[in-house]
């Protein structure tokens, strides 16, 4: 018989160890910085190497070329989709959401290999779309490896893939404050001191290793003297609601596209590319990310290249390239694509504004374009906050704070208010069957852990205890189960205080510590059983703990009163 007299604390807390947990972040910032340069360097060698042309500058090319280059893509992505089998095949976002929401938080490596390869020769050749999808992805793979590789439970996985996210979007864009708190509106749908530490290093790691390779001055650089505090309020409204119109209408394209059941999914894929290519022949700024075209909206070109007929064409024309490739799927982001639709809106409505009022106009055509892409990524991905941070760290421009407040409140106000579109992803979840976002009580259990709340005050016997032996026992304040194995992977427990006398020759079944308490009451439930021994590890079988629900329902109460404590 073997005796674990150690006493767990139950500490409900979920985040054990949060040292550990930040040095791992900083690790995984670092690798998912090298692994989102890598994926960069790739796109940008292989349209300087096969094109002759800088990244996202196809109008450089001839017309033909402009036709047969997203054509390319969709076949290199068709030719992969084949190569894979069904599960291999999802990629992106919303895939990275859908494994978050999972158990162990396990990133396939094919996925994430069809997302690099894939992505990147789909950028290369022009599919309306962009890199920031693939990043995520990439930066949740890796996370999610280094995390299984130092065997950490459940709820600290979840966190460092977390990190890794946060880093794939801070590598991409440069914009690690955006990124934290992208990750935490969208993805960890909680603000917690216990993961917000761990994301900041995740962010600042990734985001300093970028900065080595890439120049740190602002994206989006205004002309020189641009004054950006003298804006309209009623102008920065219609704005807004301009914006949540367009967003409105991306979003059910991206919809429309993405239930679109004609055909099969490789023949969609093909027609996106098709079609792309066919807008391409009259408009090449659809193609790639368009960021080129966003640039030089912002650096004051509106005006000289743009008439208000052409940029509302381009704008119509970008909208439903990019649906039809995010929607067949393609294995692109759609986040970049959104800023660059937000600056051309916005500078539309400023565009609009100059022609009405001429030089009774005050504000500068760019500030709208910054506004505007300020409202489609607010109104797009639910993540207002992160959509404000993400344009004012692009531009350096802290004079946005204000109006962009007001243009995101009237873009999201008209995107859910007056259309009922929720956000991209929150749609895209449900299309796949799975509750989005998760109930708060499922999110309190998925970031707590059997090890942190078992109780591994335990005997083990090797058969069913005596009268004399529990009598014993219950003397023992380091004893307060006593176990032993009944069948394989069945075992009893006695419990042996007053606390626990409920527990009399109760069935348990066995659960790796590693696991979250809603793995336990999912196991409890699938068994048939209020009482799970933890094991050291998946791999073995050697019990340290025990965990009943009685203790996981009381818990949520605790919750419940205190939140209800809270609102009085």
């Amino acid at each position: 018989m073997h005796v674990f007299a150690k006493r767990q604390d139950f500490s409900f807390d979920g985040i054990e160890n949060l040292p550990l947990l930040a040095v791992i972040a900083a690790f995984v910032g670092l690798l998912v910085g090298f692994v989102v340069i890598g994926f960069r360097a790739c796109i940008e060698f292989g349209t300087k190497f096969l094109l002759r042309v800088e990244s996202d500058q196809f109008e450089r090319l001839e017309p033909l070329w402009h036709f047969l280059l997203p054509i390319a893509g969709s076949l290199v992505a068709v030719a992969l989709f084949f190569v894979l089998r069904r599960e291999s095949r999802i990629v992106g976002i919303v895939h990275v959401l859908e494994r978050f929401n999972s158990a162990d938080v396990k990133m396939p490596i094919r996925n994430a290999a069809y997302q690099f390869i894939g992505g990147a020769l789909a950028l290369i050749f022009g599919v309306s779309g962009g890199r920031e999808g693939p990043a995520i992805h990439l930066g949740a793979w890796t996370s999610s490896f280094v995390a299984h590789q130092f065997r950490l439970t459940h709820n600290s996985v979840r966190v460092i893939v977390a990190c890794g996210i946060t880093a794939g979007i801070a590598a991409s864009f440069n914009i690690p404050i955006a990124a934290v708190v992208f990750t935490m509106e969208v993805v960890m749908l909680e603000f917690t001191i216990a993961t917000f530490l761990p994301l900041m290093l995740a962010a600042f790691a990734a985001a300093a290793l970028v900065s080595l390779i890439y120049p740190t001055s602002p994206v989006f650089e205004l002309s020189p003297g641009m004054a950006l505090h003298d804006w309209n309020a009623l102008m920065v409204v219609g704005t807004g609601i301009a914006v949540g119109i367009f967003a409105s209408l991306f979003k059910y394209e991206i919809e429309f596209f993405s239930d679109l059941k004609i055909g099969r999914v490789w023949q969609r894929m093909l027609a996106a590319g098709l079609l792309t290519g066919a807008i391409a022949l009259i408009l090449p700024q659809v193609l790639g990310m368009g960021w080129d075209t966003a640039v030089a909206l912002v650096a004051g070109e509106s005006e000289a290249n743009f008439t208000i007929a052409f940029l509302l064409t381009l704008i119509l024309a970008k909208l439903l390239a990019t649906s039809a490739c995010i929607g067949s799927g393609l294995p692109v982001g759609m986040i970049g694509p959104s800023i660059v639709l937000g600056v051309m809106i916005g500078t539309l409505c400023g565009m609009v504004e100059s022609s009405v009022l001429g030089s009774g106009s005050n504000t500068p055509t760019v500030v709208y374009g910054l506004l505007g892409a300020v409202a489609m990524l607010g109104a797009t991905l639910n993540a207002p906050l992160a959509a404000l941070l993400t344009v004012v760290e692009l531009s350096g421009e802290l004079d946005l704070v204000l109006p962009g407040l007001l243009v995101i409140v009237a873009a999201n106000l008209t995107t859910y208010g007056l259309f009922g579109r929720r956000s991209i992803f929150v749609s895209r979840m449900h299309s796949l069957g799975i509750p989005y976002p998760p109930h708060p009580s499922v999110l309190y259990l998925r970031r707590s852990s059997v090890r942190a709340c078992m109780d591994s005050r335990i005997k083990l016997m090797d058969q069913s205890p005596s009268a004399t032996d529990r009598k014993e026992s219950s003397r023992d304040k380091d004893i307060a189960w006593l176990i032993h194995p009944q069948s394989d992977n069945q075992f009893l427990v006695h419990g042996t205080r007053e606390s626990n006398s409920q527990f009399a020759s109760a069935r348990a079944s066995l659960l790796s510590s590693q696991s979250s308490l809603e793995e336990a009451l999912t196991e409890m439930d699938t068994k048939k059983v209020d009482v799970v021994c933890a094991t050291q590890s998946r791999s073995s079988h050697k019990i340290i703990g025990v965990l009943t629900r009685e203790y996981i329902q009381r818990m949520q109460t605790k919750l419940v009163d205190d939140k209800q404590h809270q609102k009085e």
